[in-house]
């Protein structure tokens, strides 16, 4: 029996196309590895400035060109806005901090329109232009003098006070205090300057649903001083998906989300925000920006990368393994030797399983190869979090074993499909046939798996691509389809490769050989 596989396996794979497809596996491993690399070199644009100005010349035109009626202003008005904002960045360096702040923040922006609007006469109140030219002159200044921290320091004390004010109007107020998410939350405590005043009138429900915003972003003012992160850090971006994360889940303070009310478009919210806030904490205190190519990303992403390859490689191993011998007549001095004919096409289907391991061996050397040399391997150390909806929780391993937990849970799909390619292979004999088929299935399915998994149906959940990958259990998620489980899965697979399998060997078994 071993005899037999070492003769398969030298057979198989010294054939010129496993070649050619090793080239092609690792140009692409290359290709991949440096659009990463290019990708994640692009600076992070915050507004496109490139028609700013071409904009503002044609609104200004316009403007001055027809009878000035009020809706020429306005839009005008608008284009000078912008303009004048892009024109107040520029004084500033174009990679520095003071141009992500005048960006993300308002103050600078609210300065200019409320100038504008007075000097177009769109506005008569003559002290707030006084007020908002000196702001804006202070502003620059400001930038110019300071350091970031000051700013974010300015802020979050500014916020500290305010949740002050909003604790002890709480602490007034007697009884017990549960909070349910506003519609529409009657107090903004960012836009409020006399909010001592305007305390006293508002509901629990609202003061609870401002102090828990503002925990939020001086939680997230501090992470940022803790940090060191700039305005132009590429952590910026992770710090403010971070902050969304956070304020969504907010939407389910005191819920519990796996109450029937809950519909799965919620359920799914809550947990993409939850997961979203796991990853994310670790980028921040790990320092590791989620949207910086590297290694280890490419690896947590491998099969959705790489699957293509590694189903070729295993459909040139299933589809000519066993029609070959029959189209070149090989067969028969196979059977002579002292094998029954169940084992020689049980050697051929080890190999072909095999082959599975050998694809994503290969692959994934690949990769490690490629990968360590446009991004090294020091990211090979980072961790890989992985949030489990069914606990609530969130557990952080290697990537290594990451990528072992991820092969496991795809070798059914695998498994399933070089089973299939080699049926038809022993059924057909013929090669093109076989491959075609394994390829339109594997094509097919995934299509179907896309469109069949939003229908309502009880018959859906039987499906086989829907049942295959085992993801989700091996990370204790739950399925997407509703009424299906590891067990249920695992039998669809099982009725599947048995339904695939025993015709193969009942086929080939007895098969006439006597025209070949």
């Amino acid at each position: 029996m071993i005899n037999l596989i070492i003769n398969e396996y030298i057979k198989v794979f010294r054939k010129k196309g496993f070649i050619i497809l090793i080239i092609i596996m690792a140009f692409f491993a290359a290709l991949t590895n440096l659009l990463y690399k290019e990708l994640g070199n692009v600076e992070h644009i915050y507004n496109n400035d490139d028609y700013i100005v071409e904009d503002y010349k044609e609104a200004k035109r316009v403007y001055e060109s027809s009878a000035k009626n009020h809706l020429d202003i306005e839009t005008y008005a608008a284009e000078k806005d912008r303009y004048d904002l892009y024109e107040y960045k520029n004084k500033f360096g174009e990679n520095s901090w003071q141009r992500v702040y005048i960006e993300t923040e308002t103050q600078a922006a609210e300065y200019i329109e409320t100038i504008n609007r007075y000097e177009l006469g769109l506005s008569k109140d003559e002290v707030e232009y006084n007020l908002a030219k000196e702001n804006l002159n202070n502003l620059y200044e400001k930038l110019k003098s300071v350091d970031w921290k000051e700013l974010v320091k300015e802020k979050r004390d500014n916020y500290q006070s305010k949740l002050n004010l909003i604790n002890e109007a709480l602490d007034k107020i007697p009884g017990e205090k549960v909070f349910k998410v506003p519609t529409e939350p009657t107090l903004n405590p960012y836009s409020v300057d006399n909010l001592s005043e305007i305390l006293p009138t508002v509901d629990v429900n609202s003061l609870l649903n401002a102090k828990y915003y503002l925990e939020i972003d001086i939680e997230c003012l501090n992470i940022q001083l803790d940090k060191n992160i700039s305005y132009s850090d590429e952590l910026m971006d992770d710090l403010n998906q971070y902050n969304t994360a956070k304020q969504t889940l907010l939407l389910f303070t005191n819920m519990d989300i796996n109450d029937e009310k809950f519909s799965e478009e919620a359920r799914e919210q809550y947990y993409t925000a939850r997961e979203d806030a796991f990853k994310l904490e670790y980028s921040l205190n790990n320092g590791i920006p989620s949207s910086k190519a590297s290694l280890s990303v490419i690896l947590e992403n491998f099969y959705s990368e790489f699957l293509l390859f590694i189903v070729i490689f295993v459909f040139m191993v299933a589809g000519p393994i066993v029609s070959q011998e029959f189209s070149k007549g090989t067969i028969k001095l196979l059977l002579i030797k002292p094998y029954s004919r169940i084992k020689i096409l049980l050697s051929k289907y080890i190999v072909t399983l095999s082959s599975i391991f050998i694809a994503i061996i290969v692959m994934l050397l690949l990769e490690l190869l490629f990968g360590g040399i446009f991004f090294g391997f020091s990211s090979l150390s980072n961790k890989v979090v992985v949030y489990s909806n069914i606990s609530d929780s969130v557990s952080y391993m290697s990537i290594f074993k990451y990528f072992v937990l991820m092969s496991i849970a795809r070798l059914p799909q695998f498994i399933i499909l070089a089973t299939l390619t080699f049926a038809m292979s022993t059924i057909t004999n013929n090669t093109a046939t076989s491959m075609i088929t394994g390829f339109v299935a594997y094509v097919g399915t995934n299509i179907l798996a896309v469109l069949l998994s939003g229908l309502d149906k009880v018959w859906v959940k039987f499906f086989v691509a829907l049942n295959w990958d085992f993801t989700d259990y091996v990370f204790n998620c739950k399925p997407e389809i509703s009424g299906i489980n590891f067990e249920f899965s695992l039998f669809i697979c099982i009725i599947h490769f048995i339904i695939l399998i025993i015709p193969t060997f009942i086929v080939f078994k007895h098969k006439d050989i006597k025209n070949i």
